[in-house]
């Protein structure tokens, strides 16, 4: 497999062979099999505190559906992100920091996302080891509720 291949035919090729790959940088890529998961009753999406009015009007989007891309990574816009429980996005956005990394000293908003409201398949996301993917490209507003907002440059406090 050509190490140069654009993004799209790279995700393209490993999902022909039922694994999933994110390309982070032109010379890294995290790959695994798409290992299906049942989601607890609850699941939790972080985003920037700024996006809460419009995901409370619109639903919970995809980046490439809202338009916006929390990350800067375009692979991460074809996906909705989340954590099975409150604790592990928490740990999610301290210890691995992928979203205060990039996004540092802004205002940060936790959404409790129920299971009714998740359409379509929940893959383990094989670049994370607390994180899930959904396969559906919006969660419906009355499925979600903010539990959580703060500032802070590394992450938000324990839960």
């Amino acid at each position: 497999m050509p190490t140069d291949w654009p993004a799209e035919d790279l995700e393209e090729w490993f999902r022909s062979q039922n694994w999933l790959a994110s390309r982070y940088t032109t010379t890294t890529v995290y790959a695994g099999p798409l290992v299906p998961a049942v989601p607890p009753p609850f699941c939790y999406h972080v985003t920037l505190a700024e996006r809460e009015a419009s995901i409370e009007r619109r639903g919970l989007l995809t980046g490439e559906e809202a338009g916006y891309l929390t990350s800067g990574r375009r692979d991460a816009g074809k996906r909705i992100h989340v954590c099975f429980t409150r604790k592990a996005a928490v740990e999610w956005a301290e210890d691995e920091n992928p979203l205060g990394g990039c996004q540092p000293s802004q205002e940060w908003v936790m959404f409790k996302i129920d299971r009714a409201g998740i359409n379509g398949p929940v893959f383990r996301d094989p670049a994370s080891p607390t994180g899930y993917i959904l396969q559906a490209r919006r969660v419906a507003a009355e499925f979600l509720e903010v539990v959580r907002r703060w500032t802070a440059p590394s992450g938000p406090a324990p839960a």
